[in-house]
């Protein structure tokens, strides 16, 4: 793990630009039951090059039991989906560009939560975007996995993540 934290910044990087953004979002969560959450979301985008864009909308989270596994590797974690093993969302948010027409979007998510040795959590996240706006209906497909594990160093808790 030391190696791989050590070689990781030395990797060549390459077509790489960049940019400074600053994109707020603010998320609120309700949860209805052990597994169902219902979670409202506010945020700012920047997509394909467009400018920037709110993206607002609910979602409703249907999760499974969680896993005695899962429950150890997410210990100190608030976010409580991270402990089941299969979270399969549903949204819907209005995207408003300037100088464009409104898009309304459909967010079917499903997310497999994954424990592998030395406490490290995959996560890997299926998502499918149905856009529709005047005239015009666009779908895509995209898909985010994740490793990460926690570390305390001296009673401080450090999450590191790798996209």
């Amino acid at each position: 793990m030391l190696a791989l934290l050590l070689l990781l910044p030395a990797s060549p990087a390459f077509a790489q630009n960049s940019t400074t953004e600053f994109l707020p979002e603010i998320d609120a969560n309700f949860k209805l039951n052990s597994y169902v959450r219902f979670i409202f979301q506010a945020k700012e985008t920047r997509e394909g090059g467009d400018p920037t864009q709110a993206e607002i909308g609910p979602s409703i989270e249907f999760y499974l039991k969680p896993l005695l596994k899962l429950k150890h590797v997410t210990l100190f974690d608030l976010d409580d989906a991270k402990s089941r093993p299969l979270v399969l969302a549903a949204g819907y948010r209005v995207v408003p560009t300037p100088g464009k027409p409104t898009v309304n979007r459909m967010e079917p998510v499903l997310t497999f939560h994954v424990p592998i040795t030395a406490r490290i959590l995959i996560t890997d996240r299926n998502r499918a975007d149905l856009d529709w706006s005047p005239g015009k209906f666009v779908w895509r497909y995209r898909n985010q996995r994740t490793a990460e594990r926690r570390f305390t160093i001296r009673t401080r808790l450090l999450l590191l993540t790798i996209i």
